[in-house]
């Protein structure tokens, strides 16, 4: 025995007609920034980290007294959480970009800019590591063990992914950045720059 045919119902002006993605910044005139200008922007940040040190570095070593690595690593992703609130570290502001709410457009504020830096802070802990296993010790540390070796290789692989996925995004946003709901744009407001 067969089945009788049902015919399929046709369609009804309650369903809802396919719509072509435009991007809700394109509507306010964002323009993403390019993967050239995020990276000239992190390179200056981190040699202004970098510089920072020698400055940073022996206060936290005294109050903080064998803690100190966790402490810098701790207040480095809180510098970048209150500057990334604000839309923009100091790499971002010379580069003429500036970190944005994905939804609004408007700067991301201190929750969103926490989440980020929380977000990228295992990357930082595991660079950390791999930076104290290659150096010579006396004694073997913590970093050198093959679980906190491969473990922070793996936190490095999943940080290059994040990042990398930005080049694949229909929208230019890396996934550090999805997840959080924001995204890097060229900075409309500051002069000199063409966004």
């Amino acid at each position: 025995m067969s089945q009788p045919d049902v015919p399929l119902p046709a369609p009804t002006a309650a369903l809802p007609a396919m719509r072509t993605f435009v991007p809700a910044r394109a509507r306010r005139g964002l323009t993403v920034a390019s993967q050239r200008d995020c990276l000239a922007s992190v390179t200056i940040d981190l040699l202004a980290g970098v510089a920072a040190c020698p400055f940073v570095l022996p206060p936290l070593a005294l109050v903080l007294r064998g803690w100190w690595p966790a402490g810098a690593l701790i207040a480095a992703h809180l510098f970048l959480a209150v500057f990334w609130a604000m839309g923009r570290t100091p790499g971002m502001y010379l580069v003429g970009t500036r970190l944005a709410d994905a939804a609004t457009g408007r700067d991301p504020g201190f929750g969103a800019g926490l989440s980020r830096a929380a977000l990228l802070l295992p990357a930082a802990v595991a660079l950390f590591l791999l930076a104290d296993a290659s150096l010579p010790h006396p004694t073997a540390p913590f970093s050198r063990q093959p679980v906190v070796l491969w473990s922070s290789l793996a936190v490095l692989g999943a940080a290059v992914f994040s990042h990398t996925w930005a080049l694949y995004d229909r929208e230019g946003r890396a996934l550090h950045d999805r997840l959080c709901g924001l995204v890097v744009v060229r900075d409309a407001g500051r002069p000199g720059t063409n966004g």
